[in-house]
């Protein structure tokens, strides 16, 4: 399967597991707290593992990632747009930081749709990086560096793994993020 067949299988299934029971399992490793990571390991698994981090959201979202095409972004937009909605209403921030100095126009009509909330800024990594969703400082979702991916792709070229409940991983990840988001220009204007 390529990441278009898993694209246009995640829209068929309107967000709802392939695999019957697989979201009914995961929340109930959510609720049994468990630190230990679920392994993502295709392109459809972080469709859907991302759906649920998002959907779990409710303060503070921090993603990195590669800006080149934005079909993972479409995909996910609904659960994307009620989690900005969620952080606007707790007076919370979302922050992204895409590795491309290009910026898709989704993204940045979201900026502007969502302005005071999301925040984004651009740089270029120097090496391979994670990228990764941190999501109210407990849940993160961390990807093994990949070349920039094609609609044409196979979906087994995503790997990551997820944590639901791992305050300790998502410190890390987040102080890596913080870091990062420090060092690139606040001033260097976004999609303007």
């Amino acid at each position: 399967m390529n990441i278009e067949e898993a694209l246009k299988e995640y829209a068929d299934k309107k967000r709802e597991m392939v695999t019957p029971g697989y979201r009914e399992a995961i929340a109930l490793l959510i609720k049994a707290r468990v630190s230990e990571p679920l392994e993502n390991d295709s392109y459809l698994d972080a469709l859907y593992l991302s759906d649920i981090m998002l959907s779990r959201t409710k303060n503070d979202l921090c993603i990195l990632t590669q800006g080149a095409g934005d079909f993972f972004l479409k995909a996910l937009i609904a659960p994307f747009e009620a989690v900005l909605i969620r952080i606007k209403e707790v007076g919370g921030k979302a922050r992204i930081i895409v590795l491309d100095t290009n910026v898709s126009d989704l993204l940045l009509g979201l900026k502007d749709k969502f302005s005071g909330i999301l925040d984004i800024r651009t740089g270029k990594a120097k090496s391979d990086i994670n990228h990764m969703i941190i999501s109210d400082a407990t849940m993160v979702r961390i990807e093994d560096p990949h070349t920039e991916l094609k609609i044409s792709d196979d979906i087994g070229k995503i790997k990551a793994k997820v944590y639901f409940d791992n305050r300790t991983e998502a410190k890390k990840q987040l102080d890596f993020f913080d870091a990062a988001w420090k060092i690139l220009n606040p001033d260097q204007p976004v999609g303007q």
